[in-house]
């Protein structure tokens, strides 16, 4: 289908759904609060691991919080997708849990090839980008395609350095209805403002 699924979570703002995030490592649990408004979302913390194997069948998942992705970002910018899907979020105060079910009628049209770390852009692939400084400046980005080929980067302003490898577990699983991507992102890998200052 060669549909690209991105999800935008940043440490102030989510692009694509209008969400803002407040995380601090004295925080026991990470809160969503949707723009301008008062309203907040929290992300569970959790005390079971998840096994990183795209099956999407561990108790978190059915805990996490989960967000319908209502636009597609490529190829068509921003319209509603033809297919359904849906991230989850959780955290342990040590990574950042992530999953994505990606509803696909006719998998056998799914792009995804075995290559190369970071050669994921003409593949189907989902992704979720976090500016932990809420810049709109400095951002992560985490992409996994539909067989578990990594690409990560780091955005500086419009600059983009894909030579920046953090480690990190994903895994993906096709099956006749769609496919599912968890990944599991140490916090350590990521840098955040200093707030002491």
């Amino acid at each position: 289908m060669n549909i690209k699924t991105s999800f935008y979570l940043l440490y102030g703002f989510i692009i694509s759904l209008g969400l803002s995030a407040e995380s601090s490592a004295f925080a026991s649990k990470t809160k969503l609060v949707i723009s301008n408004s008062q309203k907040e979302l929290s992300i569970p913390r959790v005390n079971q691991l998840p096994k990183i194997d795209g099956k999407l069948d561990d108790e978190i998942w059915r805990n996490a919080f989960t967000v319908p992705l209502n636009y597609e970002t490529a190829p068509s910018e921003n319209i509603a997708p033809d297919v359904k899907t849906t991230v989850y979020l959780a955290e342990d105060g040590e990574n950042l849990y992530v999953a994505f079910l990606a509803l696909d009628p006719d998998p056998s049209k799914i792009r995804a090839f075995y290559r190369d770390r970071d050669k994921v852009n003409d593949d189907d692939f989902v992704s979720i980008i976090l500016d932990t400084f809420n810049d709109n400046t400095r951002a992560y980005q985490f992409y996994v395609n539909a067989i578990g080929v990594q690409r990560d980067s780091v955005i500086n302003g419009d600059r983009e350095n894909d030579s920046w490898d953090a480690i990190w577990a994903s895994a993906t699983e096709i099956t006749d209805q769609r496919y599912s991507v968890e990944m599991a992102i140490p916090l350590q890998v990521l840098s955040f403002p200093d707030i002491n200052q």
